[in-house]
């Protein structure tokens, strides 16, 4: 499996994530990373999320024909990244499945990954001719990456237009009637993690459950987590690249924790948040934990 990051448009090596046959919540797909099943999740108030019905994963361009079986009965995917990851790592789909593209991060990434560049460059060296983790390690030095990756989350759940994104998910969802649906961006873990956040939140599930899920994103890419650690032990690294590192590999759920707090200290809780910022109303979170969870 390819594991895009947020260094650029396409990875400079590829970096295999975990077989996730063993791991919860697995789908057990061949060519795409990070790909789970919210089904089982148990809410506070005791339900469970139906399997088969949500599904969260890094991008669909390498899907296997066999993936692409076991996705059969998909009626909507949710493409969160941007046109240019789009266009260079197009979904491969299963029949029947309709898309709905929702750029979050928007002009934010594209910004990120300019100013990452232009600090790059005055380094005066190719960094692109550099292996992967190599690469990785110069790219999380840069301030634009490290204050990028610490801020996103907090980020994708403050800013209007991200969150009139993420509403729109909401509402595309349940126009779907309770039919499966997918949700990614690239390697399955920000903004799509994001995404699950908000649909666990939305279903009942309680901050514990919300952030098991969130942090399980690391038991799926642990072999390039522990790459990318190994080597930045090697290289007297300070703590916020190492940080960097992390979310470049997987994630850090201490900013996942941080945007939540800021969500809720602005909101009261995550259900007024969902209410008030995404017009998510307790009539519509009704509809949806009628339609995806177990009675």
């Amino acid at each position: 499996m390819k594991v895009d990051n947020h260094m650029s448009g396409a990875s400079a090596r590829e970096w295999r994530a975990v077989d996730g046959d063993s791991l919860p919540h697995a789908l057990g797909l061949e060519g795409v990373a990070n790909a789970r099943d919210l089904g089982g999740y148990v809410m506070a108030d005791g339900r469970k999320i139906k399997p088969g019905k949500l599904y969260r994963t890094a991008a669909l361009s390498r899907a296997t024909d066999s993936d692409l079986e076991k996705l059969a009965g998909l009626r909507l995917v949710i493409d969160l990244r941007t046109e240019d990851e789009m266009r260079v790592a197009p979904d491969r789909l299963p029949d029947g499945a309709e898309t709905v593209h929702l750029d979050v991060a928007g002009k934010s990434l594209v910004a990120m990954r300019r100013a990452m560049g232009e600090e790059v460059a005055r380094l005066g060296k190719d960094v692109r001719a550099l292996p992967g983790i190599e690469q990785a390690c110069v790219y999380a030095k840069t301030s634009a990456m490290q204050n990028y990756m610490r801020d996103m989350y907090t980020f994708l759940l403050t800013d209007e237009e991200a969150r009139g994104k993420y509403a729109r998910m909401f509402d595309e969802i349940l126009a779907r009637d309770g039919a499966t649906v997918l949700w990614h961006c690239s390697q399955g873990k920000d903004r799509c993690g994001t995404a699950a956040v908000l649909v666990l939140f939305a279903l009942g599930a309680d901050r514990q459950t919300v952030m098991e899920d969130f942090a399980l994103t690391n038991a799926y890419y642990r072999p390039i987590l522990d790459q990318m650690l190994i080597y930045a032990g090697t290289q007297n690294l300070d703590d916020d690249t190492v940080n960097t590192l992390r979310t470049i590999g997987g994630v850090l759920p201490a900013y996942m924790e941080r945007a939540i707090d800021a969500a809720e200290k602005q909101y009261g809780s995550m259900q007024q948040y969902l209410t008030n910022a995404l017009g998510l109303t307790e009539e519509k979170r009704k509809r949806l934990q009628a339609l995806y969870l177990e009675e």
